[in-house]
């Protein structure tokens, strides 16, 4: 029995060191060990009956104290927060948040009508259904950060009585992902292990997430149906099942399907039929071998909106429902009509003489006089239209009861099939956000769409702002932004006046500036500005007339510029007629040494300081000159070049696509790859987009598959429109060795269709409407590769949200693994401004950004939202907010699998 009044100490994960002695009773006690609490640190201590008995215990406590789940104030995990050593320094139990016990009970009373009244837990139906919710955020935050329950089951989960948040206990049974490694739980119980693993007799910590997803599922249909498990119901007819849930489990014998088991019915008591066809949905994609379980995240999703659409039972406010009628009610009204035996009729003594009589001879009567005979007909007439009446009044109430059926039949079925159409947005385990920055920056005065006829007009009449794009960077403690100030609030380009680096540190708030400023002057444009993190120098583009970018420039620490002629520079010809100049990107080795332009005819590859004359060019083959640059990677050397060319037209109906790899070597560059020409898939296409690794060893391209003409969900004009549209995917390419020939590896597509398009022209200005949009799918345009190749960001992709003045913008994290791109990670975040925005303000112009971290373990999630206002001398504010995330290094065991070509 572990001695209570022992000096223990606490070991935090930064080194901290407290000591306390234990003088209270325990808490609680069971078979691996005693809980005592000490309120005056707000912590309980968990001491081991037999410390020794698990030797990787102490190392796995102390990976829990690194991967904590992401959890304000840690107030829903009964997660390791120090060491417990006793007064030989052994190890010996660990602390955790001290949760208010009184507030909650086990979440398993929360299941029956007897568990709530021994608990003291409410009736209320809508109860369950938001602690339903609830539960499968709890879950969402672990998975987010690879943790398995593995043992999930009600009696390790508290239902708060008031809230019904839950909070999920003894969580050093969980399987852990730990930095390095991947540390099982080895603890299980009966009726929630997933069929895969009992009938084929695995040890349910080999699934991973997927026996977690169909634990979760089994304790949410508990929920909502009454405590009645899914595996529990009638056999049908002659069926024999297993007597005990978990054989039943490993049979497949669900209940509740739609269609349902051919051995085994649903319970008379159940609830099932009441629930949303999503839900139902759900349950079956759960409870069926053949289909991949719904993440937690989905769940938390769908029964949220579930809580929303109950209504309240008028009869009783205990009750809920989400069709016509309350099926709680109904159950009610069922009489059970039990029959009692008939007591034996006492036996009169029969007369030894009885008395026989004779009928009496019939009477005449008289015929019934003529008014009672109308009064008679009168109320058969007036019985006739009451009941014709009430037969009327039943059939028109049938009828609105069946047409309100058929009305929320059909609502039923368009949610199920949004939320298909829409799954793939639920793809990947959302990794909730860390920290947010909001900050406002008063923007110039003046009409924003005017382009300004002073641009060198004094700095103080055009306040410097955040440019909306980060650099790279190794921790969101220290994001780089560009300070600057623009033209006006509808033009991204510079105005007379310094532009200089700033970080921002997301978590505190703050920017510190830094001593690098540069002497910028008017018509710049920022958009991909880079600084070296070597020598300090800032690249951006120089625009003319029309403020058409020809030119790449560079400044020095010092301030001094030096130009790179990329195109002619455009020249008023007096016509009014508006010029373009075609896309142009570029890109700076890390040591600063190299600039690559990929021009719109040439490549160029250029020594910093010497920017007259390219070291190296060459001119893009003849059948590709029609095409425009995408998109341009290098190695940090500058050695190996990839430039993504495309065309795209008539809303993509016509569509040609290539990536060129060229080596510069001995002062000349040499064509060495055409991938659309090695494209190993003809029913897929390559997209414009490309990353390289470091190495120069891991390729990803963009790639489009399931491509169609749709000529019935776009319109212009009122008028429909034929465009193509495809599945926006990513393919990985690999070599081993320099010398050898790329290896097309597996491709991942996201399951949905949206227009074929391409990456905007940053070398032309685009007005301020044009940049407003409610969806915008840039999956493969736009992605990240972390410099050792394994990391991947995809493209950002944002939605208009519900409410007016929010978006929601979202991007997926992918390890590659096994030449392989392996789902991991969905970032997701809103923005909602509606609160926010004075009076007769609107946006006027909303730029999103996604930034991943040089290692790939973290990545940020940006806006810089413009405000528009009907006058245009009102002072306006441009709103910068910036979401950071953190995520772990290795993947999950059950993540999302990849899908191949």
């Amino acid at each position: 029995m572990t001695n209570a009044k022992t000096d223990y100490s606490l070991i935090y994960l930064d080194g901290r060191r407290t000591t306390l002695r234990l003088g209270h009773k325990p808490l609680n006690q069971g078979a691996d060990g005693v809980i005592f609490g000490v309120p005056e640190k707000q912590l309980a201590l968990k001491i081991y009956h037999d410390p020794a008995k698990d030797p990787e215990r102490a190392d796995k406590i102390r990976r829990m104290l690194e991967s904590p789940p992401d959890d304000v104030g840690m107030a829903h995990f009964a997660w390791p927060v120090a060491l417990v050593l006793n007064k030989n320094e052994q190890f010996v139990g660990y602390a955790m948040p001290l949760l208010p016990v009184a507030d909650y009970a086990n979440l398993d009373l929360l299941l029956t009508r007897r568990g709530r009244d021994l608990g003291k837990l409410p009736e209320s139906r809508s109860f369950r259904v938001k602690a339903a919710g609830n539960l499968a955020a709890r879950v969402a935050q672990l998975h987010a950060k690879g943790h398995c329950i593995i043992d999930m089951k009600p009696a390790n989960l508290l239902v708060n009585r008031d809230t019904a948040d839950i909070v999920v206990v003894d969580c050093d049974g969980f399987a852990i992902q730990a930095k390095n490694q991947f540390l099982p739980g080895h603890q299980y119980t009966a009726g929630y292990i997933a069929p895969e693993a009992w009938s084929q007799e695995q040890k349910p910590e080999t699934l991973g997430q997927p026996q977690d997803l169909f634990a979760l599922a089994v304790i949410i249909f508990q929920l909502l149906n009454e405590g009645l498990h899914p595996y529990q119901g009638v056999p049908k007819g002659k069926a024999e099942i297993p007597p005990d849930t978990q054989s039943r489990i490993g049979k497949g014998l669900y209940a509740y399907g739609n269609p349902g088991h051919r051995r085994i019915g649903p319970s008379p008591w159940s609830l099932h039929r009441d629930f949303p066809n999503i839900v139902t949905y759900l349950f079956s994609k759960a409870f069926r071998d053949h289909e991949p379980r719904p993440q937690a995240s989905e769940w938390e999703t769908i029964l949220a909106g579930a809580f929303e659409r109950l209504t309240v039972c008028q009869k009783n406010r205990n009750h809920a429902f989400w069709g016509n009628v309350c099926p709680q009610c109904q159950q009610s009204d069922v009489a059970i009509d039990v029959k009692k035996p008939r007591a034996r009729p006492r036996r009169n003594p029969r007369p030894a003489y009885p008395h026989r009589s004779r009928p009496s001879a019939p009477t005449q009567t008289a015929a019934p006089a003529l008014p009672s005979r109308v009064a008679g007909i009168a109320f058969v007439i007036f019985i006739v239209l009451v009941l014709g009446e009430q037969l009327y009044s039943e059939s028109q109430k049938r009828e609105r009861q069946e047409l309100a059926q058929q009305q929320d039949e059909a609502r039923q079925k368009a949610w199920v099939e949004e939320y298909k159409r829409t799954a793939w947005r639920h793809l990947g385990n959302r990794t909730p956000r860390d920290t947010r920055h909001q900050s406002k920056h008063p923007l110039p005065d003046g009409n924003p769409f005017a382009l300004p006829t002073n641009r060198n007009a004094p700095p103080q009449d055009n306040p410097a702002l955040p440019y909306f794009s980060a650099g790279h960077f190794s921790n969101y403690s220290s994001i780089p932004l560009l300070s600057f100030s623009p033209m006006s609030s509808g033009w991204d380009y510079t105005k007379q006046a310094p532009v200089s680096l700033a970080y921002l540190d997301v978590p505190g708030g703050a920017f510190q500036e830094t001593n690098l400023s540069y002497p910028v002057g008017s018509s710049y444009q920022l958009r991909d500005w880079h600084v070296s993190p070597e020598s300090g120098a800032l690249y951006a583009r120089k625009c003319g007339f029309q403020l058409l970018c020809h030119q790449l420039a560079r400044f020095d620490r010092a301030g001094d510029e030096v130009l790179f002629p990329v195109v002619q520079a455009p020249e008023n010809d007096g016509s009014g007629k508006r010029r373009s100049i075609p896309p142009w990107l570029f890109e700076v080795t890390d040591d600063d040494q190299i600039v690559v332009i990929a021009g719109p005819e040439t490549l160029a590859v250029y020594n910093t300081s010497a920017p007259k004359q390219p070291l190296a060019d060459i001119d893009y083959p003849a059948d590709h000159q029609s095409l425009w640059v995408s998109d341009l990677a290098i190695t940090p050397d500058g050695k190996r070049i990839y430039v993504a060319l495309s065309r795209i037209e008539e809303y993509g109906l016509s569509y040609q696509a290539t990536v060129l790899e060229y080596h510069q070597e001995n002062g000349a560059l040499k064509l060495m790859t055409d991938f659309a020409k090695h494209w190993p898939d003809e029913q897929t296409k390559l997209a414009p987009a490309v990353e390289v690794s470091a190495d120069g060893q891991t390729l990803v391209i963009g790639e489009y598959s399931n491509l169609e003409d749709d000529n019935t969900r776009y319109r212009l004009f009122n008028k429909p429109v034929t465009v193509k549209v495809a599945h926006s995917g990513l393919r990985v390419w690999t070599k081993p060795t320099q010398e050898s020939r790329w290896a097309a590896g597996g491709a991942f597509a996201l399951p949905r269709a949206s227009v074929v398009q391409g990456p905007d022209n940053p070398a032309t200005p685009s007005f301020a409407l044009a940049s407003v949009f409610t969806e915008t799918y840039r999956f493969n345009l736009n992605f990240q590769l972390s410099a050792d190749g394994n990391t991947l960001l995809s493209g950002l992709e944002q939605q208009s949200g519900s409410k007016k003045h929010q978006w929601i913008a979202r991007a997926w994290l992918f390890g590659i693994d096994n030449e392989k791109p392996v789902l991991k990670h969905r970032i997701e975040d809103t923005l909602n401004l509606g609160a926010t925005l004075p009076p007769q303000r609107e946006i006027q112009r909303l730029n999103p950004f996604a930034r991943l971290s040089d290692d790939g373990q973290e990545a940020v999630i940006g806006w810089a939202a413009y405000e528009r206002n009907a006058y245009n001398d009102a002072k306006r504010d441009m709103h910068l907010t910036v979401s950071a995330f953190r995520f772990g290094k290795q993947i999950a065991p059950g993540s999302p699998q990849v899908q191949e070509h």
